[in-house]
């Protein structure tokens, strides 16, 4: 399993989706969607992979808009979030 909090769980998902190792599953907690174009492409490789997420809708520096984004793009290239 590989996650990590705010700066952690973008690159937690950046490496999740770079490599091609196996992974238990990916734990998102405040991160956001920084690089769409880089991630939309190389998600379908990680379908059916288990994603916790989780994000405040207050979070003044993410906006949690950015994070829902994130969140469909994933569940639309078929990762379990």
């Amino acid at each position: 399993v590989l996650g990590g909090f705010s700066q952690g769980a973008m690159l937690s998902c950046d490496v999740a989706l770079r490599t091609d190792r196996p992974l238990g599953g990916l734990c998102l907690w405040s991160g956001t969607l920084i690089a769409e174009h880089e991630w939309t492409p190389r998600m379908a490789s990680r379908a059916g992979l288990k994603v916790v997420q989780s994000h405040g809708r207050h979070d003044p520096l993410l906006p949690f808009s950015l994070a829902e984004r994130l969140r469909d793009l994933l569940t639309q290239a078929g990762l379990k979030v």
